[in-house]
């Protein structure tokens, strides 16, 4: 990784009180965002143990995108 990412992404772990994070170069960004933009509800409900499962997955893929979209890396 360079030493200035594009896209850093943080969260709080409560269980340890440490930040956990990862540092996203561009090309991995944008290849992040693909991935998420191309799964789908059919992908979701593969993978997910109920179909509310399934509808959990599909908003937070959605959220996902809206992120990127923000973050101004989404490539579509």
């Amino acid at each position: 990784m360079s030493d200035s990412p594009d896209l850093i992404i943080t969260a709080d772990n409560t269980r340890t009180g440490e930040t956990a994070f990862a540092e996203f170069e561009r090309a991995e960004a944008y290849a992040l965002a693909r991935l998420v933009r191309s799964l789908n509800l059919i992908d979701c409900r593969s993978k997910a143990i109920s179909d509310d499962d399934s509808h959990l997955m599909k908003e937070a893929l959605e959220k996902l995108q809206n992120f990127f979209v923000a973050a101004g890396v989404a490539p579509w």
